[in-house]
């Protein structure tokens, strides 16, 4: 009976092993194919009605390497910030900083181009000459009737790792959120603007963004640990039964 047990310890030890590292193996097997061309489409809209004649600006934040990481691009290659290991926590934080950036700096956009009437804007390899890497997607505020409409600044991987298929997607469509405020609220606040002092920006804590890596890596660890044991367990229980 005690001998069952122990064969059955050691039998859920290799079970649990291989379902901690079948994630990883699965995940590592997925390599994106440099050559291959991409689109983003952006999709804007405010309360289901699509929004049209609205300027979105492209920016280049940072190509992906063989190893599927990404490396800042020349115009943010002097910003600290960290855009490896992300943190969906701090993803729209990251947006907001690197566009204060940007217009410290006068960075050009790659591409720009306007909403069509059913609200949508598509930038591919063919058209705009985009490449695989991050991008940074900036919309401007417009003035419809009596309310500004002003889209949320947002960040796009092309290609994007889709989990549920467990695949690279390289066409890629984003849907910013679009805030709308009355137009006389707008004038005033930007009239205010002038008196207020901006936040300086704490460098010692830099945000992080996009896929959350560390987990695959520990629990890769943890199930080698349990094999490993097993394994130990094994030969100790063999050499037992020889003495």
């Amino acid at each position: 009976m005690e001998k069952m047990k122990q064969r059955f310890f050691f039998v859920m030890v290799y079970i649990l092993g291989f379902i901690i590292i079948f994630p990883q193996q699965v995940f590592a097997a997925a390599s994106i194919e440099q050559n291959q061309s991409v689109r983003v489409t952006i999709r804007y809209e405010y309360d289901k009605e699509p929004i049209s004649e609205t300027a979105f600006d492209m920016y280049y934040v940072a190509e992906v390497s063989d190893s599927n990481e990404f490396i800042l691009a020349e115009d943010f290659k002097d910003y600290p910030v960290v855009i490896n290991g992300w943190d969906s926590s701090e993803w729209q934080e990251t947006a907001n900083r690197l566009y204060r950036y940007v217009q410290r700096e006068h960075i050009l956009p790659c591409s720009s181009k306007m909403t069509d009437q059913s609200g949508c804007a598509v930038f591919s390899t063919e058209g705009e000459g985009l490449r695989q890497g991050l991008y940074m997607i900036v919309g401007h505020a417009q003035t419809k009737g009596d309310y500004v409409y002003t889209p949320q600044t947002i960040m796009v991987s092309l290609p994007a790792y889709d989990f549920t298929e467990d695949s690279w997607s390289y066409d890629v469509s984003v849907e910013p959120k679009c805030s709308r405020n009355d137009k006389k609220t707008e004038d005033y606040n930007d009239s205010t603007k002038k008196n207020v002092q901006p936040k300086k920006e704490n460098k010692s804590k830099l945000p992080q963004t996009g896929i959350l890596w560390w987990p695959i890596s520990t629990l890769s660890m943890i199930g080698m640990a349990f094999i490993i044991m097993g394994i130990w367990m094994i030969h100790r229980e063999k050499r037992k039964e020889k003495f």
